[in-house]
């Protein structure tokens, strides 16, 4: 089952990054949004208001926290800025998400064959594989709701089932505002 995971993990990451390599070279309005709030948090410690902590921000439009939080991982390493570098951690993150939904339905129904194929037609769907490697909130929204969900399935004790249910969903619900 390992090998599996480690195949399927690398073909997601191959996805996102033939997307994210050689995708859309220009951001839409609230990919710059969430990117530039992202740089501005890393550079400064605070977003564009001076909250250090916040439920949400943004210059646009509200953007919700974790998202951000998440976006400023590689302005702490580099100063330069490139769509590359502003897509790349949501990209990896993303990458995630298709093996989450993989063993959602193989723990559900014991069926590899099945879970593969679910896999499949999730990770090369358009609508997943291609905007999965931008830095839609939406998708951080669904890791942490499939998270939630495989927490759920897993065969842990029932206080440390609800707690780490509790934490998902959580961030779940902090990482989509729509």
């Amino acid at each position: 089952m390992k090998r599996i995971l480690l195949f399927l993990l690398f073909i997601s990451l191959l996805t996102r990054s033939a997307y994210l390599f050689w995708g859309m070279p220009s951001l839409t309005n609230d990919e710059a949004d969430l990117y530039t709030t992202s740089y501005v948090t890393a550079k400064t410690g605070s977003d564009q208001y001076n909250n250090s902590v916040f439920l949400t921000s943004g210059f646009l439009t509200a953007k919700p926290s974790i998202p951000i939080y998440f976006g400023t991982l590689p302005w702490f390493f580099t100063s330069q800025k490139s769509i590359f570098l502003a897509r790349l951690p949501y990209a990896l993150l993303n990458s995630i998400t298709p093996l989450l939904f993989f063993l959602i339905i193989y723990l559900l129904t014991r069926n590899r064959l099945l879970a593969l194929i679910s896999f499949c037609v999730f990770n090369f769907s358009p609508w997943f594989s291609y905007l999965s490697a931008t830095g839609y909130e939406a998708y951080m929204g669904l890791f942490f709701l499939f998270l939630s969900q495989l927490v759920l399935l897993t065969k842990l004790s029932r206080y440390k089932k609800y707690f780490l249910y509790t934490i998902a969903t959580f961030l779940a619900f902090n990482s989509y505002m729509g």
